[in-house]
């Protein structure tokens, strides 16, 4: 009997921990955990998951292609509130589901502090959708594009209003135009529009790009600080001659 009543005065109170120590396990369960899940806690725990810091990073993942149709159809309402959540403290957002430019605007015009942007399916988004939002992402370090269409210049656009910007990812999924003769034109022509704009660069992944030697040179001569370079699956690239020296002096190639 005695060691049954200690271990039950061993027992800590869960609503005794510390207020941090309570926002960094529900940083732990995620967003959509704490959203869908947040009535059935205690007031005290109810009244922290609606603490901005919990919300300084959403992320719509992948997994929730598999859910009902009922809940995708309610996804940009849970994206919404998210960020109305951050009370202009979101850093990084990124999100699996296609992307319109209203709910791209909706984002942006309340986080101007955002520094990772990651979009997996950006074919709903125009040219001046995009930039528009870009104008607005002067602290901008980090973005990844999945699925873009976006043109040379809304690329020179993101290296205008993005100064700070260090990483960048494109992955295009080209769905229209797969290997007609002008693709390898249209990709080497994202390729200057990089080497234009973007010097500061220190991380590029161009994945499964058709960009063409010309394109990869310009890059190299354009991006002098460039450490990391993925060209994987760039099959319009020979790697040769020039081209390889030029390339030897980047610290981690994936080709």
């Amino acid at each position: 009997m005695k060691k049954r009543k200690d271990t039950l005065e061993q027992v800590r109170n869960w609503l005794d921990l510390p207020r941090d120590v309570i926002i960094l396990i529900l940083t732990k369960l995620g967003l959509v955990e704490i959203l869908c899940n947040a009535q059935w806690v205690c007031s005290l725990w109810r009244k922290i998951t609606k603490d901005p810091q919990l919300f300084c990073s959403i992320c719509i993942p992948r997994e929730w292609k598999y859910l009902s149709k009922l809940a995708l159809n309610a996804y940009e309402k849970l994206v919404k509130e998210s960020v109305d959540r951050s009370c202009g403290q979101l850093v990084t957002f990124s999100c699996d589901f296609p992307v319109t430019d209203d709910l791209l605007h909706y984002v942006v015009d309340r986080s101007n502090t955002l520094k990772c942007l990651r979009l997996g399916a950006c074919y709903d988004i125009s040219d001046n959708g995009f930039i528009g939002a870009v104008r607005n992402l002067p602290l901008l370090e980090e973005l990844e594009l999945w699925s873009f269409y976006f043109s040379k210049q809304v690329i020179k656009q993101v290296g205008k209003f993005c100064p700070k910007l260090k990483y960048l990812r494109l992955t295009e999924k080209r769905v229209r135009n797969v290997w007609n003769r002008n693709s390898q034109v249209n990709c080497n022509d994202e390729a200057f529009g990089i080497a234009e704009s973007m010097p500061q660069l220190l991380r590029l992944s161009l994945f499964a790009n058709a960009l063409g030697n010309d394109g990869l040179r310009a890059i190299l001569d354009g991006c002098p600080r460039l450490e990391y370079l993925d060209l994987r699956t760039c099959t319009g690239i020979n790697l040769n001659g020039d081209l390889l020296k030029k390339c030897g002096r980047i610290k981690d190639l994936r080709f």
